[in-house]
């Protein structure tokens, strides 16, 4: 029995899946270095990740993203880190108890084929709140590596 996904192509496995998101949904996959992701260990090709969807480009070939991480990674350099967004386990139960920061000064993305493969409706885990939204976004608009390209790209105001 041929399943739907294996049905459709992946760029109409990925219009599908595209116009169902929304700027602030959190969802959880394995991404990898093709999305900015560097994997955690040795040898390791992927890293499941929390990431916030910002915006999709008006061709629908890709979404944008910010990844959401459990610190704030010391790597960074200090320049940046105010673009550190902390997020209340409080306020969002799939944090899992443990409250979290949002990378807010780096976009991401990822091709709508490539997430329409990694997509399954168990991957989002909620919504981020309107205000949390707003400064996020408003972080990225300021953020010095996110340009007024990337910015009108994903439709960021």
């Amino acid at each position: 029995m041929v399943s739907l996904k294996d049905a459709l192509s992946a760029s109409l496995r990925g219009d599908l899946v595209q116009s169902s998101i929304q700027r602030g949904d959190v969802y959880r996959m394995k991404l990898t270095k093709d999305e900015g992701i560097t994997p955690k260990n040795k040898g390791d090709k992927d890293r499941n990740k929390y990431f916030v969807i910002i915006g999709k480009d008006a061709a629908g070939n890709a979404i944008g993203f910010v990844v959401i991480n459990s610190e704030i990674n010391a790597k960074i350099p200090t320049i940046l880190k105010p673009y550190e967004y902390l997020i209340s386990a409080q306020q969002y139960d799939f944090l899992e108890g443990e409250d979290r920061y949002v990378h807010c000064s780096e976009l991401k993305e990822i091709k709508k084929e490539r997430f329409a493969d990694l997509f399954d409706i168990d991957k989002n885990k909620g919504t981020i709140g309107d205000e949390d939204l707003k400064h996020i976004i408003d972080l990225l608009k300021s953020s010095p590596k996110v340009t007024p390209k990337q910015l009108k790209r994903f439709d960021i105001k």
